[in-house]
Formats: C-alpha cells, structure tokens, sequence
C-alpha cells in the first residue's frame, strides 16, 4: 500500500446495512445511479471519531434528518458504499462480513439497526485542492441487533378490526359457492 493509502477501523453503530447477498440497485433519482451496490451507514464512537479527524475524513459525515419522523440517529454519520462495477467494468467484490471470531457470516441472519461493528475503509489521500476517498473493505459484527422483518404494522386500538388475539384467531373462511347474484336464467 502507498503513503497515500491507508487502512482504518471505524467502530461504531451501523444502520441500513444492506451487505449481505446481491447489490441492491439504485432507487433514489437517477441522475445519481451508477449501477447496484453494497452500503452501510455507520455512526461512530468517540474514538473513531477521532480518528476520521485525525485522517482528514470530519467534512464526509453527513447530518441526521431530524424533520424525518422514520430516522432515529440524533449524531453525524459516515455513509458508505461499494458499487458492483468498477468504472472499467470489471466486478467489485462483496464487503466481507465477519462475526467477532472472524468466521465469515452467516448469511441468513440479517444485520439490523443498531448493531455495533468494526468497520474497515481504505482512506486514499489523492493530494491537495481534492477531498480524500473513504472506500469500505470490511465488516466485523461485535454485538448483532437482528433485523426483524415486520410484515405489516400493529393494528391500532381504534381500528375494527382490533381484538384481543384469541378473538382472531380461527380464520375466517367463506363458502367460494355461496353468492349473493341474482343470476337466475329462465329457459
């Protein structure tokens, strides 16, 4: 590695970690689409705060939306990604995932928000007058927050369909022949 390229560790909190499986596409405005690609948001501790300062990285955290009724972060956040393709068209690699052994993850068990990680970019230093470059390598998960898939949201008090769970708990069926049509055809 040159003396323009460096190796850190970031610890902190992660959220919207898509890593694992595929490259996700692109679905924001597509002026900004370059293609399918692995990210993470990582909100940092205090010693890794210190270390993006030290590198010369403070000015690539980004703001919380705190007008935003879905977003939960309250401190700056470093936003990461690695795009599929490279820009002469050859396959990144996925970001290797790891748990806190070093054994490569188990795919099946989403990483949820929340979860504390070690995470590992390559800061390159391209010379004054241009912002360094900060390209995520790796993660190492040390305490899992699971992703929980809900499929609907919880019913609320008011709604009429909201009952004590044994009430809904047979399902209700309903005869596929049994209408209400008056289609009686005289012949």
């Amino acid at each position: 590695m040159s003396d323009k390229t460096k190796t850190i560790v970031i610890r902190g909190t992660v959220d919207w970690c898509k890593l694992l499986g595929n490259a996700r596409p692109h679905t924001g405005n597509a002026k900004y689409d370059k293609g399918p690609y692995w990210s993470i948001d990582v909100t940092p501790n205090d010693e890794s705060r210190e270390l993006l300062d030290t590198f010369g990285l403070t000015e690539k955290l980004r703001e919380p939306n705190v007008d935003n009724p879905k977003e939960h972060r309250r401190e700056t956040y470093l936003s990461l990604k690695v795009l599929e393709n490279k820009s002469d068209g050859t396959k990144n690699k996925a970001p290797e995932v790891v748990d806190v052994r070093g054994k490569p993850w188990d795919q099946s068990v989403e990483i949820g928000n929340g979860t504390v990680a070690d995470v590992k970019v390559r800061v390159v230093d391209y010379g004054k007058g241009v912002q360094k470059g900060c390209y995520l390598h790796a993660m190492r998960v040390l305490d899992l927050s699971e992703y929980e898939r809900e499929q609907f949201a919880p019913l609320s008090e008011d709604d009429e369909y909201f009952a004590e769970p044994e009430a809904n708990a047979e399902p209700v069926t309903k005869d596929p022949f049994d209408t209400d049509l008056d289609d009686d055809v005289p012949f």
